[in-house]
């Protein structure tokens, strides 16, 4: 009975406040919300995470006497052209540099696997060679059940990833931050409308 009252007390000290359970209302409804359609959303959250970045260098445009549509444009067609560069220029490189270290990985494992055996002969006091044996086994089987899961989740990744799905997302993106360029743009009507006046 004493751990039911400990119980009653804490929910009567905290929620006995109303504004706590419309705290704790508002958290579990935007949890569900958020689990639900997550990924319906994420489109849009992404098309005004852009919008916003790209409101900078649009305004840094319109200073330079360039009309806003074209800023526009100019900004968005900047940031693709980045993206673009990213995935043509530096993916490739980093790919070069992986297939490098994975072709390097035996080689340091062997280095690995003579140092420690060279320590347990000199030290035997501190590690025989059956525990360097032992550790040297189990990090292997580590490293096996970890370059499993990489290349799992790496396929699935790339399963689920279809050219259409991409399209939809990015034009998704593209319709979101020209919606917002422009609401921006209206004077009077715009969401900034009360910052123009």
């Amino acid at each position: 009975m004493k751990f039911l009252e400990v119980i009653g007390a804490w929910v009567n000290e905290h929620f006995s406040n109303e504004e706590a359970i419309y705290l704790v209302a508002l958290m579990v409804g935007s949890v569900v919300f958020f689990a639900t359609l997550g990924s319906y959303l994420a489109p849009v959250f992404t098309g005004l995470v852009v919008a916003f970045l790209l409101q900078g260098s649009v305004n840094f445009l319109m200073r330079r006497q360039i009309p806003r549509i074209l800023a526009v444009c100019l900004s968005f067609f900047l940031f693709a052209g980045g993206i673009f560069a990213f995935l043509i220029i530096i993916v490739p490189l980093v790919w070069q540099q992986m297939q490098s270290l994975f072709a390097l990985f035996p080689t340091a494992v062997e280095l690995l696997r003579d140092g420690l055996a060279s320590f347990a002969a000199q030290y035997p006091e501190y590690a025989t060679p059956e525990q360097v044996s032992k550790l040297l086994d189990q990090g292997a089987a580590e490293l096996g059940g970890l370059s499993k899961t990489i290349f799992q989740t790496a396929f699935t990744v790339r399963e689920k990833l279809h050219t259409r799905d991409m399209i939809d997302m990015i034009s998704t993106c593209v319709t979101v931050e020209c919606f917002l360029q422009q609401a921006i743009a209206i004077p009077g009507k715009g969401i900034l409308a009360a910052d123009e006046s």
